[in-house]
């Protein structure tokens, strides 16, 4: 009776190592077994179908073209940022309001001088009191501001609006101009604006990181905040692609600005993502 017993207990499922596996158990170790076995050969099928997919493909090469553009956005946002934040603190600083609280606007060009030590990155930088309606006085000149487009830029910031950069061509190059209000803490109608000018090589600059055998980034001025009327001017470019690349290309607001930075991939890029050869 005991023996009839010792053979029911491996019917059930004693194997050799002496490991009891009953009904399910059994069976689930074997399909797990399986499962393991599998995984490679599904993660390889997987990755071959991603591979010679061509509409995965194509949606590859557009996520690096976005993800490129906004880090290219992010570049030119951080160094724009940078410099309104100086020019907010040089616009409550000592000089500074020294210089508006004086009716008469005296020593003006020392001041200027003094404050454009700390933007080493610009190549002017003015302050402009305000008149009596609140503007700047333009009156037997433009103040050595370069055009319409910097007294425009002067006038709103006078006013309290709120300004965004400013691009133009200005004797061969593009420049950009970017203004604050100063106001006196203590002298109600002591106001002046000040306004700082970079050369747009600048942009271009902050955008190093950027291999330029990986495309070609532009940074487009737009003619409105929505970009409804379609890009005013490209303000700025590096590196180089093909035709080939303009289905992919990626375009990114730039916050606080009418700019978008666009970046089309170049062949060689696209080469790199491509569908293999016989795919």
């Amino acid at each position: 009776m005991l023996k009839s017993n010792k053979k029911k207990k491996i019917k059930e499922g004693a194997n050799p190592q002496g490991i009891i596996a009953k009904g399910n158990a059994l069976r689930s170790a074997i399909v797990l077994g399986l499962l393991v076995a599998l995984v490679p050969t599904l993660l390889g099928f997987a990755y071959l179908l991603l591979l010679r997919d061509p509409s995965i493909n194509n949606q590859q090469l557009s996520r690096v073209a976005q993800s490129i553009a906004a880090q290219q956005a992010t570049s030119i946002q951080r160094v724009l940022t940078g410099m309104n934040d100086r020019l907010q603190g040089a616009a409550r600083s000592p000089l500074a309001l020294q210089a508006i609280a004086n009716e008469l606007g005296q020593d003006i060009a020392l001041v200027e001088q003094a404050m454009l030590d700390y933007f080493p990155e610009a190549i002017s930088l003015r302050l402009l009191p305000m008149g009596e309606m609140g503007t700047a006085d333009f009156e037997g000149g433009n103040q050595g501001l370069r055009n319409h487009i910097e007294v425009d830029l002067v006038r709103r910031a006078g006013k309290g609006e709120l300004t965004v950069p400013e691009s133009y061509q200005f004797e061969g190059r593009w420049l950009s101009s970017i203004a604050q209000q100063v106001s006196h803490p203590r002298i109600e109608d002591r106001q002046a604006v000040i306004i700082a000018t970079v050369d747009n090589q600048l942009l271009v600059d902050s955008l190093q990181s950027l291999d330029e055998a990986g495309g070609k980034f532009q940074v487009l001025q737009y003619l409105a905040a929505d970009a409804g009327s379609g890009p005013q001017a490209v303000i700025a470019k590096r590196g180089s692609s093909s035709d080939s690349g303009a289905d992919y290309t990626a375009t990114v607001d730039i916050p606080n600005t009418t700019w978008r930075v666009s970046f089309t991939p170049s062949d060689s890029l696209i080469s790199a993502l491509a569908i293999p050869a016989g795919g």
